[in-house]
């Protein structure tokens, strides 16, 4: 037995869902034929549907994702020119610090200087005592002579009492 639609009691009913659907609702039986002429079955279409769904939510999340990362390379950016910022103001305090230890360096270079010559000055003058100082003999103790020296010129050794004394004594009378 071959189902014949036309002859449905449901044929009206269904042409004007089908209609209605299609947004056709004055159309013909013709138009509506042609219409779905060369459609696909109504799962296929329900398919292609809801793929269309999934691309568009595919779409729509790679463009969150899309916003997202842009406004991450923004914030990259920002980070960035901060940065460049300051290894700028960075740079320029390593500059006023290189001047300021050139002026150090220079200053070093200078009290060196001068404290070499400081030290020689003194050196001579160290020199000049030594050679001009009277040698003395302490016997300790409460005697000390050095308030009896004498202020001629040349070496003058103060010893007091002895065996030192006996034996610078003996060297002095042999040298004359």
């Amino acid at each position: 037995m071959n189902w014949d639609i036309t002859k449905s009691k449901l044929y009206g009913e269904i042409m004007e869902s089908v209609a209605s659907f299609f947004g056709m609702a004055d159309a013909t039986e013709a138009e509506i034929h042609d219409r779905l002429q060369g459609q696909k079955p109504f799962a296929d279409q329900i398919a292609e549907a809801t793929s269309g769904n999934e691309l568009a939510d595919k779409l729509e999340s790679l463009t969150a994702k899309v916003d997202g990362m842009a406004a991450q390379i923004e914030g990259l950016q920002n980070d960035l020119s901060a940065r460049d910022a300051r290894i700028a103001e960075l740079q320029t305090q390593v500059s006023g610090l290189e001047t300021s230890l050139a002026e150090k360096d220079n200053e070093i270079a200078t009290l060196k200087s001068r404290h070499e010559s400081e030290v020689k000055a003194l050196a001579g003058q160290v020199s000049a005592l030594k050679a001009g100082r009277q040698h003395e003999q302490d016997e300790g103790g409460e005697k000390h002579p050095a308030g009896r020296k004498s202020t001629a010129a040349g070496t003058v050794s103060i010893i007091e009492g002895g065996e030192l004394a006996a034996m610078v004594q003996k060297k002095r009378k042999a040298a004359f």
